[in-house]
């Protein structure tokens, strides 16, 4: 692990990002990269929208990658249910899915916090740019998950 990354776990039911970033020795004055994977799905829209404020007044430039899950309804017919009986059973042991965007709202949210650029990829688009598109197997279409980058200059 590099000296310049830095790991900063973060409950967001008991503390604020800015709280538990700052106890991880965050310099607001300094630009930097965020990777914010597996965390947006469970939180409300109010909460997903007040830390991308945060983190894009980060001094720029800023970095932001993070996960995401589009709506059940915008995935292939032949998937839906599936996406649905995971979203049950992730209710069901008490991580239930808050939110899920879609790219254009994404796109919006991002904006609207201040980043000015953003790259949103499907994970089939994503991982065939690792390991080709041949390497996807069968119906690449259920990896339903989305990634966005995005920045602020």
């Amino acid at each position: 692990v590099p000296d310049s990354l830095t790991f900063a776990p973060i409950d967001f039911e008991s503390e604020t990002l800015a709280t538990g970033l700052a106890a991880a020795g965050l310099d607001r004055d300094q630009p930097a990269a965020f990777v914010w994977l597996g965390v947006v799905m469970y939180l409300t829209r109010d909460a997903i929208r007040s830390t991308l404020r945060y983190l894009a007044e980060q001094a720029a430039p800023v970095r932001l990658v993070f996960d995401y899950i589009p709506p059940a309804a915008d995935a292939a017919p032949a998937h839906r249910a599936q996406l649905r009986t995971r979203a049950e059973r992730m209710a069901a042991v008490g991580e239930p899915l808050l939110s899920s965007l879609t790219s254009a709202e994404l796109a919006t949210e991002l904006r609207s916090a201040g980043f000015d650029e953003v790259e949103d990829l499907s994970a089939p688009e994503l991982i065939a740019s690792y390991v080709g598109a041949a390497e996807l197997g069968p119906e690449p279409e259920r990896l339903h998950a989305r990634i966005a980058r995005a920045r602020r200059t």
